[in-house]
């Protein structure tokens, strides 16, 4: 972990650059103040739309203020405060939903926690601006997030990929053991996943993102067929099937998708490049050219959406949404468990019942009345704009109708010769990759918001 650091050549720092250092998942964990603000053990099989909620829960709190510390952020800054002489920076992204407030706590929590100061900090997401200097030097960003790095190596910056310890980087079972003990379910497949994933890693050097499927203690064969359910869904294929043959022989099955190249830049992974051992069995994600033959139908579906959506994109300003972003996207979210079509009379009752909630969160007769004010601004925007408010959803409609018409086509055509069930009941795949673009069917994305709700509520991971 330290010689990506410390592995910063001489050469590169000659002309004195300036050192940025991200916070989240660098210096402060947020991953465990994720943890313990939702109950959710771990934060990254939230469902994404569950995620946008839970972050865009935290305007208007103190949530980046109480993130603990990495126990080697000391270690870290000391390193790099000696290196540049002080010359460094904290370089974060605000909270989009509330920049201002998250910004301020940030702020405070560099303050309390950090023995060394530094010498400014700035929090925006457009982190590149601050890749180079005026005369062309560039300089150091410490970040743990791919997209940020390689903007700023795109802008001509030096990018060093870091994760806080803890954080997801275990390089012997002991690194595991310490970090994942006491969860055996965690353990035992990371465990498995580091023993053997190397065997079919391409020769490039990077960083390789994908998930775990099963291990043979964690599979199941019934009616000659093998199975495993990672998650939601429930994956079965003839065992005598060339691809259940590798599950079945296999010590670990996993799914890929994702290379980081040294520089931080992420591209979808080439499955030709992996090489084929039987101790480690691999699921392609892809869509192959034969499987995109989707049902004609299908496709004037979705065909007959997207010429919709486009109709109705004709001189539509989009300028009513501003500052309707996080409501929005809450509201739309929320449509998937109720099963009602986005409306602007919907909107209206969530803005009126999201309002009303941030007013009973306060104490104070003179903060209740500022929180009104927000509440009556924003239904008394959505009035004066509803005609523009109603076209946007049904642009919106018929995006995710073309969308789902594609991926229903998918999941009669592509799955690599698997079945998919969640809890008995036929269903399609979780996703199909295809053109760079992936399609998620309505019925999982369902299935799954249900499965990250129960894991809320029991406060725990099955």
């Amino acid at each position: 972990m330290w010689e990506r650091v410390k592995g910063i050549r001489n050469e590169d720092v000659e002309h004195k650059p300036k050192v940025y250092v991200d916070m989240d998942g660098v210096i402060a964990n947020f991953y465990a103040g994720v943890t313990a603000a939702t109950g959710h053990a771990e934060p990254r099989e939230l469902a994404l739309q569950d995620m946008e909620d839970t972050m865009a829960s935290f305007k208007d709190t103190d949530f980046f203020y109480q993130l603990p510390k990495y126990d080697q952020a000391d270690q870290l800054i000391a390193m790099v405060s000696k290196m540049t002489n002080g010359d460094w920076y904290i370089l974060s992204s605000p909270l989009k939903y509330d920049r201002e407030g998250s910004a301020k706590w940030k702020a405070a929590w560099v303050k309390k926690y950090l023995n060394i100061q530094p010498k400014g900090m700035h929090f925006t997401g457009d982190k590149a601006q601050f890749a180079t200097q005026p005369d062309g030097t560039p300089n150091i960003l410490i970040d743990d997030y791919p997209k940020y790095l390689s903007s700023w190596t795109e802008k001509g910056g030096i990018g060093v990929k870091y994760k806080g310890t803890g954080s997801s980087y275990s390089f012997s079972p002991a690194d595991i053991d310490k970090q994942h003990g006491e969860k055996e379910y965690i353990a035992k497949p990371l465990k498995a996943i580091l023993q053997h994933i190397g065997k079919v890693l391409p020769d490039k050097v990077g960083e390789y993102q994908g998930g775990f499927l099963s291990t043979p203690d964690t599979r199941s064969e019934e009616d000659g067929k093998i199975s495993h359910t990672p998650n939601t869904i429930k994956y079965a294929v003839d065992r005598n099937s060339a691809e259940g043959k590798k599950l079945a022989k296999s010590k670990v099955s996993i799914a890929l998708h994702t290379r980081i190249a040294k520089s931080g830049k992420p591209s979808p992974l080439d499955y030709n490049d992996l090489k084929s051992k039987p101790d480690i069995h691999v699921m392609s994600h892809q869509v192959t050219p034969q499987e995109q033959n989707i049902d004609p139908d299908k496709k004037r579906q979705a065909l007959k959406h997207i010429g919709s959506a486009k109709e109705l994109m004709r001189g539509q300003s989009f300028d009513h949404l501003q500052g309707h972003e996080q409501t929005l996207r809450q509201y739309t979210n929320s449509t998937i468990d109720s099963g009602e079509t986005p409306s602007v009379s919907g909107y209206k009752e969530f803005l009126n019942k999201y309002h009303t909630k941030r007013i009973d969160s306060v104490k104070t007769e003179k903060a209740k009345g500022q929180k009104d004010e927000e509440r009556k601004a924003a239904l008394a925007h959505v009035n004066n704009n509803a005609t523009a408010f109603e076209r946007s959803f049904q642009i919106h409609h018929h995006i995710q109708r073309a969308t789902q018409a594609v991926a229903n086509g998918l999941s009669k055509t592509a799955g690599g010769g698997y079945e998919h069930s969640i809890e008995g009941n036929p269903a399609s795949g979780e996703g199909f990759v295809a053109n760079g673009l992936k399609f998620v069917p309505r019925a999982f994305t369902e299935a799954n918001r249900a499965r990250s709700s129960r894991f809320k509520q029991q406060k725990s991971v099955i």
